[in-house]
């Protein structure tokens, strides 16, 4: 007997988010909403443990998100020399868009 009538084809797709789209699921849980991780991984359409590690990280993306760290961002680099030359290139790219 199957009970679950959902869309199976959801369940295999990854999503990676944005630092902002994190930032709002933080949000979220957040300021007096106080929506269940459940409600959270429902609104944003993703698996109810990804919300939990989302909610885990959340003063690393809050940090980042201070910092003005480029936004757009889905994944961190695991070694320092490609967080170093990204870094690098961000910085570059700011710099060279705002002297317009």
């Amino acid at each position: 007997m199957n009970l679950f009538t959902g869309d199976l084809s959801s369940l295999n797709q990854s999503k990676s988010f944005t630092l902002e789209e994190k930032i709002s699921l933080i949000k979220g849980n957040q300021n007096g909403n106080g929506l269940s991780t459940r409600q959270l991984a429902n609104k944003y359409q993703i698996s109810k443990s990804s919300a939990i590690n989302i909610l885990l990280r959340s003063e690393e993306s809050s940090a980042d998100y201070a910092s003005n760290s480029n936004k757009d961002v889905k994944r961190k680099f695991k070694d320092n020399d490609g967080q170093l030359i990204n870094k690098a290139i961000f910085e570059w790219t700011r710099k060279s868009s705002t002297s317009r």
